[in-house]
Formats: structure tokens, sequence, C-alpha cells
């Protein structure tokens, strides 16, 4: 499931990046979202491009977040389970 999600969030950032071949490569009738918001910018910025960065900014934060606290959590089951082992070794030697 992680390769699912980190491939998924690569292929959302290169399509935000490949903006040019987007336009090149859609047709007139079709606009994604990395057209519609090189279009807002080009022609001004709007308050729903606004909105929709600033969720944009939220989401990534908050993944962040929750990767961040998963990873210290982690960490510290291992810690605790290393350490119980420690104090294991030590009474079996005593």
């Amino acid at each position: 499931m992680p390769a699912v999600i980190s491939g998924s969030l690569l292929a959302f950032a290169m399509s935000m990046d490949d903006v040019v071949i987007s336009i090149f490569v859609t047709g007139p009738r079709v606009s994604t979202l990395p057209i519609k918001v090189y279009t807002q910018m080009k022609t001004g910025v709007t308050p729903e491009i606004n909105a929709l960065c600033t969720i944009m900014l939220g989401v990534i934060l908050l993944v962040l977040a929750v990767y961040l606290i998963a990873g210290k959590r982690g960490k510290g089951n291992i810690k605790d389970e290393q350490q119980t082992d420690r104090v294991k070794k030590s009474h079996k030697k005593l």
C-alpha cells in the first residue's frame, strides 16, 4: 500500500510539473487541474486558485505530520523492544 500511495503522489507531482506537455497532448475540450491552474496564473490569480493552492498545501502538511508521527511511534516501539531484550538478558546473567 505505501508503494501505491507514493506512486500516486509522484504522478500528481509530475502532472503539475508537465503543464506544457499536458497543454499539447489534451484536446480543446479537456481541462485538467494543472492546465486550469496554469491558465488562471497567466490571466490573473483568482480567489479559487488561492483556495486550491491553500488546500493543496494543507494536505501536504497533514500527510507530512502523519508521516512524522507514525515514524516517531515506530522508532519508540523498536527502542522499547530493544531495551526490554537487554533487561531480560541482564536478568538471565544474574
